[in-house]
């Protein structure tokens, strides 16, 4: 009991160490500002003379504003999704929901059980810059993950109908483990998704957390080697979402390589 103890002990510091030392490179050096001096967006709005109208009404119209442009950015970027005739991500935050479209057909819809969204990117959504951050799709960049992508089974075909009625009938294994995987999207965003924790025993509390240490370490590595190369580490963008294990497999195991997304804040 005591060394299981101990154990987990060593894991929650060893899962720490990645993440606070991206944070001090992140926080402490010098970084890409969320603030946008003059966005696209503004520079337009200062071109028709709106600029001022909406500084004048105050942080309620400009508020509106950014909610009206953003969902209309929202709904543009289905209808360009459904034209790809691919499967895409569908990150629905006002109605808690992830979807997984084609051809604008919602194929699967999956509840948020859980949600967290990082402070650099609730502090964007209030910004005229986050309506040229999301006026086009997402693209899937990069990931990383503790599922593979199609599960293999290997599987020699019996030589004749004999042969076949003499096999055991194949026994239903059901997919377990812990999912966990987060996708780097292009303009810079990364969701992270995980499945809702059931009750776990030792032997599942151990592996989430190496699977923890691991993503964590993978994300704080990119960071650092981003400094290695002079380039100055970006702000934290970033969503965490739970859903139903069997959700979250098919979430991943649908996207195909480059998969687009469409985001609603």
């Amino acid at each position: 009991m005591r060394r299981n103890f101990i154990f987990k002990i060593l894991f929650f510091i060893l899962a720490l160490v990645p993440p606070a030392i991206a944070a001090v490179y992140m926080v402490v050096l010098p970084v890409i500002v969320v603030n946008d001096n003059v966005s696209s967006e503004e520079a337009r709005l200062r071109e028709r003379g709106g600029a001022r109208e909406i500084s004048a009404g105050g942080s309620e119209k400009l508020a509106a504003y950014i909610v009206t442009r953003t969902e209309e950015a929202y709904w543009k970027n289905r209808l360009a999704m459904a034209k790809t005739g691919s499967a895409g991500l569908v990150v629905d935050l006002v109605n808690r929901k992830v979807y997984l479209d084609i051809r604008g057909v919602p194929i699967r819809e999956c509840t948020i059980q859980e949600m967290k969204v990082s402070e650099a990117l609730l502090k964007k959504k209030g910004q005229l810059g986050i309506i040229d951050w999301i006026s086009s799709p997402h693209v899937l960049m990069k990931e990383w993950t503790t599922i593979v992508k199609q599960p293999i089974k290997v599987k020699i075909a019996p030589k004749n109908e004999t042969e076949a009625e003499a096999q055991a009938p194949e026994k239903f294994q059901e997919d377990r483990g812990d999912v966990q995987y987060s996708l780097k999207f292009s303009p810079e965003v990364t969701i992270h998704f995980e499945q809702v924790a059931p009750e776990m025993n030792s032997s599942d509390w151990k592996e989430k957390m190496k699977n923890d240490f691991r993503l964590k370490w993978e994300i704080a590595k990119e960071s650092l080697q981003r400094l290695s190369r002079h380039e100055l580490p970006e702000h934290d963008l970033s969503i965490a979402i739970r859903l139903a294990p069997d959700d979250a497999r098919a979430i991943y195991r649908a996207l195909p390589e480059n998969a687009w997304m469409a985001l609603r804040l």
